[in-house]
């Protein structure tokens, strides 16, 4: 799933965990009562926190990544200085008529866009956060099944030698 997918990842966690739940009640009904967890306690319990870091893991990757968007997504404005005849002179040397707008903006109490800026410093923080969103994504892709498929092995192979 995409990073930005954050109802969709979320939905499929929740509801991953509800079954969970559901079937440790489910089995612990039938089952007969004992005082000490059952392998099939432990099996549940591990799988419940993997679906729950991945979960934790997801909304900290959307949390980056929403963070770099909305760097992306802020705009600067531009600024024009009073001169000395109270007429307002723009502070960039640009094209007249764009700095004309400006200041008729600005003398509007209006704002006006400066397309320069979004490709200033703040996308070099965009590109950081962006790239730190990836990188835990990537890793997380490769962590979480390596960890749970690790988790598996021992848990076989130590219930079917001591059964």
């Amino acid at each position: 799933m995409d990073k930005d997918d954050m109802g969709e990842r979320t939905a499929l966690g929740i509801t991953s965990i509800l079954t969970i739940m559901f079937l440790l009640g489910s089995f612990n009904d039938t089952l007969p009562e004992v005082s000490y967890p059952k392998a099939l306690d432990w099996y549940l319990l591990a799988s419940f926190i993997s679906v729950f870091l991945s979960v934790l893991e997801s909304s900290i990757v959307f949390l980056f990544a929403s963070s770099a968007k909305k760097y992306e997504e802020q705009i600067e404005y531009k600024s024009c200085k009073t001169t000395k005849d109270d007429t307002e002179a723009p502070s960039d040397d640009n094209d007249d008529n764009d700095l004309e707008m400006v200041c008729r903006a600005t003398k509007a109490h209006k704002t006006a866009v400066d397309d320069k800026s979004l490709h200033s410093t703040r996308s070099v923080k965009h590109k950081r956060m962006e790239k730190i969103a990836d990188n835990i994504d990537r890793a997380s892709q490769v962590l979480f099944p390596l960890a749970f498929t690790v988790f598996n092995m021992w848990y076989w192979i130590y219930y079917v030698s001591n059964w």
